[in-house]
């Protein structure tokens, strides 16, 4: 099981006393724990007349849930016409298990969706493959196809690092049929979207069409119970492509990063080789 708490930062502009301000509180702390059948408490600012700080708690048994979870109770406090949300923070508690000499990176140990982005020769892979360092066993759905010499030996450059308890599927268009084949507690991890995404363009398919399969995708992560790890590519930040097909590629693929991450329990972003932890 997971443990995830929100905390949320609550302006209130209508309150004119300790009183009203407890009375607003009291009717958004009841409206949270009837719709969304959470633990809410106020744990700072009790003495302040106009501000407070609830915290939100709730148990699921996957990060990706509670994750989901909090993006509601954000937006319905943020819609909440007698509070003005000022900042929350979410923690995740199971989720992660850091040690010293990590450089900043967190093992994932349980379940959920990790995307790992970056840019070329960013460290993106290597650094998915270390949070999944520890698991007896794991899956790895390669994506991309050896078109060239030089694509061969990228992926026996991949294949070689990777450890040899590690399974390989070779699938680069039904991602969330492979993904849906692996048994639901083994670990997986997804190298990468950007091939992905290339191989379902190059297969005739449309941008409407991509995104569905990416949605199926998220909807095959999400019901598994082991850890899913994506890796991408950072799209955008660079030189516009002169052809048209490249700036489709480009925005599809930024598209399909964007639904990828919001699903996504963590995000972190690779560069020179250093993870920064984007979400959560």
């Amino acid at each position: 099981m997971v443990n995830g708490v929100l905390t949320a930062e609550i302006f209130l502009p209508g309150a004119t006393s300790l009183k009203e301000k407890r009375r607003t509180l009291k009717s958004l702390v009841e409206k949270l724990r009837g719709r969304f059948n959470v633990a809410v408490a106020e744990v700072e600012g009790q003495n302040a007349w106009q501000r407070a700080t609830l915290a939100v708690a709730a148990v699921a048994g996957e990060s990706i849930i509670l994750h989901r979870l909090f993006e509601e109770v954000v937006n319905f406090i943020d819609g909440y016409r007698d509070a003005v949300l000022s900042d929350y923070q979410v923690d995740f508690y199971g989720v992660y298990l850091g040690r010293e000499g990590d450089s900043g990176a967190k093992k994932v140990v349980s379940g959920g969706l990790v995307l790992v982005t970056g840019g070329a020769r960013s460290g993106k892979s290597a650094y998915a493959e270390s949070l999944l360092q520890d698991a007896p066993r794991a899956v790895f759905i390669a994506t991309a196809v050896s078109t060239d010499a030089e694509m061969a030996a990228r992926i026996a450059a991949h294949r070689s690092r990777r450890p040899a308890s590690w399974e390989t599927i070779e699938e680069p268009r039904d991602l969330a049929g492979a993904v849906r084949s692996v048994p639901t507690r083994v670990p997986v991890l997804v190298d990468c979207l950007g091939f992905w995404v290339n191989n379902l363009l190059a297969a005739g398919c449309t941008e409407e069409e991509v995104l569905k399969q990416a949605t199926e995708f998220i909807g095959a992560v999400g019901a598994r119970e082991g850890l899913t790890v994506a890796v991408t590519n950072e799209v955008g930040g660079g030189v516009v492509p002169p052809y048209p097909l490249g700036r489709l590629y480009r925005d599809l693929l930024g598209r399909v990063n964007q639904v990828v991450a919001h699903a996504a329990a963590a995000v972190y972003l690779l560069v020179c080789g250093i993870p920064v932890q984007l979400k959560p």
